[in-house]
């Protein structure tokens, strides 16, 4: 059960008249900061030098995000998130998301009160969808199973090559495990196309026992762009598809019996789902002062949520 007490939520301190700019963070006790899956903080600063950086901090211009580094733009009547401004009768908001998975939802809230909502994950993509970065998330790991006691680490070792299209971008999914000065997540031979990764999964030690790490790759192509995996470790195989075959369905290949570990190439991921933009207006009176606020869910259960602005009484 925990601590779990509703007057120690946000929200209860956002309606107490507490002023507080948004982080996230675990206490998991595991001690392994930035690992996915244990809550980043995210800054709005002009530059990464430590002056900057800390002003921003200061200026509440942060929000939290649970694992993916979802990139979240909030700005009402063009003040940053966490500003607190004076009074206006219209208030205009802007938001910008870009995710790492397919966006459930972005949700407006006003003093803890939902007062819009986006569905990017609803749009209808025709074939114009590859006109645009797609994003394919590779995962591996998945054994040993709780249920067996076989607390083994797997180590892995494989490359990603891509033919007829351009690697933009990999972004790492790694997570928290036993630490060992020999095992590092990292990847490697990064160029337009492909890369290698070389990482390890362990439950011992890993966020929730989940002992999965992954990498997403951003991607532009078409659908006869093709994509090869050569494993390796923890067993020697090679793998090639169209991307056509990751536009519903998804692909999952074993390393062994049961229960060795697996890969699962997640369906493919189009811009209109992982990226959104919009507008919202709200007129309010002038007795009390309102604080808007913006939540992200995406469809893997990863969420970012925005420091509020602040609107003061007239």
């Amino acid at each position: 059960m925990g601590g779990c007490w509703s007057k120690s939520s946000l929200q209860h301190a956002l309606a107490c008249g507490k002023r507080i700019g948004l982080i996230a963070g675990t206490d998991d006790h595991l001690g392994y900061p930035g690992a996915y899956g244990e809550g980043l903080a995210a800054v709005w600063a002009q530059d990464l030098s430590r002056e900057s950086v800390l002003e921003a901090i200061k200026k509440r211009r942060t929000y939290g995000v649970s694992g993916d580094r979802i990139h979240l733009d909030f700005r009402l009547n063009g003040h940053y998130m966490g500003e607190g401004i004076p009074f206006s009768l219209e208030r205009e908001g802007a938001i910008r998301v870009s995710g790492w998975d397919a966006l459930d939802r972005v949700e407006v809230l006003k003093n803890n009160q939902v007062i819009q909502r986006n569905f990017p994950c609803d749009r209808i993509v025709d074939a114009s969808c590859w006109d645009h970065p797609v994003l394919l998330r590779i995962e591996f790991g998945w054994g040993p199973w709780a249920a067996m006691d076989l607390p083994r680490i797997c180590d892995w070792y494989f490359h990603i090559k891509i033919s007829g299209g351009t690697l933009l971008d990999v972004y790492p999914c790694f997570q928290s495990g036993p630490f060992c000065e020999e095992k590092r997540n990292l990847i490697k031979n990064k160029t337009a196309a492909g890369c290698s990764v070389q990482s390890y999964t362990s439950r011992k030690e890993a966020f929730a026992e989940n002992p999965t790490n992954a990498v997403v790759l951003r991607l532009s192509g078409n659908s006869e762009t093709r994509i090869s995996l050569t494993v390796q470790q923890p067993q020697p195989f090679s793998y090639e598809k169209p991307l056509s075959e990751f536009a519903q369905h998804n692909e999952v290949l074993f390393t062994g019996p049961f229960p060795a570990e697996s890969i699962r190439i997640q369906p493919l991921v189009f811009s209109a789902h992982y990226q959104t933009e919009f507008r919202f207006n709200d007129r309010a009176g002038t007795d009390e002062v309102h604080w808007y606020y913006v939540r992200v869910l995406q469809k893997n259960g990863h969420l970012a949520w925005s420091s509020p602005v602040w609107v003061e009484k007239s």
